[in-house]
């Protein structure tokens, strides 16, 4: 399960595009954990503990809803939430099809990636967002080179 932590390269680029907010990055993290985890548990790709099931309950229930940052964009973040679970649902549905309805899934399975690019407009504003966003999508977006290993399955 993607449960464990993530790189500490990973952590110190989300540190640098979220201004070091120790909120919006806590939200992120978690946003990542609750996306990667539930993925794996839909596709049963990767062995499951108690120990992450009880972590992503307690990251929905609690977590999430509590954290600073997102009490005070929730207006913002929770229908960007939402649409990122109903791209999901609808890359599940395309993810066994043909060759375009696999591509079509592999673009829209990550949207959770948009929502955290949000976050990093919320905590620099305009500006920042315009001079970071191209280099956070070249970090964080889904790589070419996996899209060619998914095409061929």
């Amino acid at each position: 399960m993607m449960t464990e932590l993530l790189s500490p390269e990973t952590i110190e680029s989300l540190e640098y595009f979220l201004k070091k907010d120790s909120q919006a990055i806590s939200y992120t993290l978690d946003m990542l954990f609750l996306a990667h985890g539930c993925d794996d548990i839909h596709d049963q790709d990767v062995e499951n503990t108690k120990e992450n099931i009880r972590l992503l309950f307690r990251k929905i229930y609690v977590d999430v809803p509590l954290n600073p940052f997102y009490r005070k964009h929730s207006n913002e973040l929770a229908p960007l939430m939402a649409n990122s679970y109903l791209m999901w649902s609808a890359s599940v549905a395309l993810e066994n099809g043909d060759e375009h309805s696999r591509f079509a899934c592999f673009q829209i399975r990550n949207f959770i990636l948009s929502v955290i690019a949000h976050c990093i407009y919320l905590v620099g504003g305009s500006d920042w967002a315009d001079s970071v966003l191209p280099d956070y999508w070249l970090k964080f977006a889904p790589k070419l080179d996996k899209w060619e290993e998914l095409k061929v399955e």
